[in-house]
């Protein structure tokens, strides 16, 4: 039994343009550190495989510290970590990922080519593609097979509900005799589904940046065997986005009739 934790989609300094200058710094510093408290998590939980399945950063403006804040939480990390770029932090020549120096742990899918890693003393192998550019408008595991001895697992940023940024289908997920597909891209967690023996999940984002991610956000812990998957969702958000509808038929005081459905 191999203990994962899965993640993506957190896009670091990201703008927070609705927030005034300094509310919008303060968010970003917020964010950096939600890596770390995840990487706490799984060091608790005695997870073997970290996978973060791309666009951790927003963009490939990145800040330097944000970078080096990302390699230093891992860093700490007793896991394998495997990071599979996405569409929003592509690995391309001007890339944030090549603004530091990562830990030995930490693997990256540099390119569109599926890549093996090998981990003999988990019986574990690890497939992954990343982005090397912002457009992907082909499917990265059209045509993938898996060997059919021991545990696999895949890492990609690819989008199953549209045609565009490595358009998955759930057809090539039966294919491809893969154990567990761990993906990124869409920001709500779609709970554990199966397409043929293969099991595959998107966690969402970690954390809401605005009305468009509401409710609780966080992160996938499960444990691979040769019997299957099991996956529990997590939540390690510190800012949550709410939406509460109130009915004011006959309210004379509609603030105080507001202020009631507020949380504290």
């Amino acid at each position: 039994m191999i203990k994962f934790l899965h993640t993506g989609d957190f896009h670091l300094d990201s703008p927070f343009l609705g927030l005034n200058g300094d509310e919008a710094i303060e968010r970003r510093r917020d964010r950096r550190r939600l890596l770390r408290r995840i990487v706490e998590l799984g060091n608790s939980e005695g997870v073997s495989l970290l996978l973060l399945a791309g666009d951790l950063f927003d963009g490939k403006n990145a800040y330097y510290e944000t970078a080096k804040e990302i390699a230093d939480a891992l860093n700490d990390s007793r896991a394998r970590v495997f990071i599979a770029p996405g569409n929003h932090d592509a690995f391309t020549h001007d890339s944030p990922y090549r603004s530091v120096r990562f830990p030995q742990n930490v693997h990256i899918f540099k390119s569109r080519e599926i890549e093996r890693v090998d981990i003999p003393e988990l019986g574990l192998t690890v497939y992954g593609a990343g982005f090397d550019g912002e457009n992907c408008d082909a499917s990265l595991l059209s045509g993938f097979r898996a060997e059919e001895s021991g545990i696999s697992v895949m890492l990609m940023h690819g989008n199953l509900a549209g045609a565009d940024y490595n358009p998955i289908k759930e057809s090539e997920i039966a294919e491809s005799r893969l154990t567990y597909l761990a993906l990124g891209h869409i920001h709500a967690a779609s709970g554990l589904k199966t397409a043929g023996k293969t099991f595959y999940a998107y966690p969402g984002c970690p954390e809401g940046r605005g009305f468009d991610e509401t409710g609780d956000k966080g992160v996938l812990l499960g444990e691979l065997s040769a019997a299957g998957v099991k996956a529990e969702f997590r939540t390690v958000s510190e800012y949550r986005y709410m939406e509460r509808s109130v009915d004011l038929t006959g309210v004379t005081d509609t603030v105080g009739a507001i202020r009631e459905i507020l949380p504290e």
